[in-house]
């Protein structure tokens, strides 16, 4: 906790530097940083606000990794706080920048993060389809980590959607 609040001050300091010098770069890469605490610790209005904020500067700019990353985190946001229309929007749009800037990683997450927003509403299918989808790309980079996520995720959705079978 005391790591978090560190940080919240040092990105927040980072920030008004940043603005004070012109760096609007910096700053969005700061606001970012800012807006992925407050998601982590459960403020979603306050990272949706930082979220935005750092892609509209990222869509200035043109840098469309950038904008890809503040899309995933405004769908987390809106995901976590049951928004799922929001979410599916903001994990589309940046499903649609990954795979033209070959980011294979930030793909596998945005479809991770769009299957437990299906999942969520209960569209089983379709949440194992993604997650199916998120785990082969994981497996393609070698990321061990998110592939044990992905399984672990794909038993958890199974087991939902077997439970949710009215026995007649």
């Amino acid at each position: 906790r005391k790591q978090y609040d560190d940080a919240i001050e040092l990105h927040s300091k980072a920030i008004q530097i940043r603005s004070e010098i012109g760096d609007s770069v910096g700053k969005a890469s700061s606001l970012r940083s800012l807006a992925d605490i407050h998601c982590i610790r459960g403020n979603y209005e306050e990272a949706e606000r930082l979220y935005l904020e750092t892609l509209q500067i990222m869509t200035d700019f043109g840098d469309r990794s950038g904008r890809a990353e503040c899309l995933l985190g405004l769908g987390e946001t809106h995901r976590m706080r049951k928004q799922y229309s929001k979410a599916e929007e903001r994990f589309a749009e940046a499903l649609e920048i990954y795979p033209e800037i070959d980011d294979k990683q930030g793909n596998g997450n945005v479809l991770l993060g769009l299957a437990l927003a299906h999942c969520s509403q209960n569209k089983y299918d379709e949440a194992i389809q993604g997650v199916s989808q998120a785990l082969d790309i994981f497996k393609e980079i070698g990321d061990d980590v998110a592939v044990e996520d992905a399984l672990r995720r794909l038993a958890a959705i199974e087991r939902f959607r077997s439970n949710s079978v009215v026995n007649p």
